[in-house]
């Protein structure tokens, strides 16, 4: 059996592991090597001593043109028998010239939430003298310490491919209808967030094909048709990694490729009545159905577009928009995490089970912030105070934020205003946010109105 060495590289704004396999039982003359190379590249060294040999690396690094030039040479000397290794170099590129970063003898997953934090601070310290750790501390201890006590979160990563649940099919149980593979079958790739909004890293093992086949047309298709008009805004791109255009009975929207010859008119159209710099490159058109004369370019595009009615052509479910919530977080935390949601993955995996009373959700639109590739975050209270929910999902998709309840039915669900002193960090009270009701299990086509207003800014 292979045994495995970590190396992680931390800095503000990325992580990158890097992976070594061996095994144990065979001549490894050339990793051992490899590995002095590897250590003293970053100013280690390799100890020689009575009870063994001892490798030694300073965990605080510093991204400079030297160091730069030393990983280069590493990774051309290494890359013919670890191709992985490249990972390191483009770890290194990303840096700021003696912008400080951490090495670390460990797998990323296996850093505690509060250690990564810890570290955090201390990077945002070192490269920045003004800011002081001891204050950075102070504020995160405010806002986050406690619940970091009270709960235990999980974020899986978007940059690197992270696969969660049994990795050999032959160990694996589906999450949602608890048959293991010799009543079903794992063959299919399940991505624990679609595809089609943006995730492309994130894979859940343990969903059979047939539950993914089943909510790829129930929850997961109504919550993309909930999102898709701005899967086409934000040129969210799908599995075919292409964005989307959205065509409807009363409009259609779509974002114009500049190479091709069929859109030049339109391109030169738009420069025309462009009151603003033009970026072809980033351009969507927007056709009003309710333009009789479709044929007249002069009305079918608008930069400062009138208010227009986005109405589907398909019926959804609200509260399928809550369970694929749900069913996101839920399939984003280890096997072991899922005890105590034996009601909640029924609740899931039944397309006919609806249930009532369930809490609102917050919902923040923030459209500083823009992320392409959707993120989330699992809090599990690790304590019996059942004045705050037993899980809490914060769900990240392009400008908007998602705060629920998870749910476990296990008694009265705690309503929203109960903890959201507790988390006080997300500003209820002083931000935007909107508490959406998807109680709703009645099918209804969706309608929205849009209000395109011009940024001042």
């Amino acid at each position: 059996m292979k045994e495995q060495i970590y190396f992680t590289f931390l800095s503000i704004k990325s992580c990158a592991t890097y992976k070594i396999e061996f095994n144990p039982n065979t001549s490894n003359n050339s990793l051992i090597y490899f590995i002095q190379d590897f250590i003293q590249t970053f100013n280690g060294q390799v100890c020689l001593t009575p009870e063994g040999n001892r490798l030694e690396i300073n965990c605080y690094q510093k991204n400079t043109l030297e160091l730069q030039a030393k990983v280069l040479k590493l990774v051309n000397r290494n890359k013919s028998n670890q191709p992985v290794i490249n990972k390191i170099n483009d770890f290194i590129k990303k840096l700021s010239i003696n912008e400080h970063f951490f090495i670390l003898p460990v797998d990323s997953a296996s850093i505690p939430l509060k250690n990564q934090i810890m570290m955090a601070n201390e990077l945002m310290s070192l490269n920045n003298p003004s800011l002081d750790y001891n204050d950075l501390e102070n504020s995160f201890n405010k806002l986050f310490g406690h619940i970091i006590e009270k709960y235990k979160s999980f974020s899986p990563s978007i940059e690197k491919k992270t696969k969660i649940g049994k990795g050999l099919k032959t160990d694996r149980v589906c999450r949602f209808c608890h048959k293991d593979s010799s009543q079903t079958s794992f063959k299919k790739i399940a991505h624990a967030i679609p595809e089609a909004l943006g995730n492309k890293n994130i894979i859940l093992n343990e969903e059979c094909d047939i539950c993914n086949e089943k909510f790829s047309q129930t929850l997961e298709k109504d919550i993309l048709v909930y999102l898709r008009l701005f899967n086409t805004f934000y040129q969210v791109k799908n599995k075919n990694n292409k964005v989307p255009k959205i065509k409807q009975s009363n409009f259609e929207m779509v974002h114009i490729n500049p190479s091709l010859e069929e859109n030049k008119e339109i391109i030169e159209k738009a420069k025309e009545i462009s009151e603003h710099p033009f970026n072809p490159n980033n351009f969507f058109v927007i056709v009003s159905r309710q333009n009789k004369d479709s044929s007249a370019l002069s009305d079918t595009i608008h930069f400062k577009p009138p208010t227009i009615s986005f109405d589907s052509d398909e019926k959804i479910i609200l509260q399928n928009i809550y369970k694929a919530l749900v069913k996101f977080a839920l399939s984003c935390i280890k096997t072991e995490d899922l005890e105590g949601f034996k009601e909640t993955l029924n609740w899931i995996a039944d397309e006919n089970l609806f249930k009532e009373n369930l809490p609102k959700v917050a919902v923040l639109l923030n459209p500083e912030k823009l992320e392409l590739h959707p993120s989330i975050t699992i809090h599990i209270r690790n304590d019996d105070d059942t004045s705050l929910p037993y899980a809490v999902g914060e769900f990240h998709y392009t400008t908007f934020v998602y705060v629920f309840i998870i749910p476990t039915f296990n008694g009265k669900e705690i309503e929203f205003n109960k903890f959201k002193d507790f988390f006080s960090y997300y500003q209820f009270d002083k931000l935007p946010w909107v508490f959406n009701d998807f109680n709703d299990s009645t099918p209804r086509k969706l309608s929205l109105k849009i209000n395109f207003e011009e940024n001042k800014k």
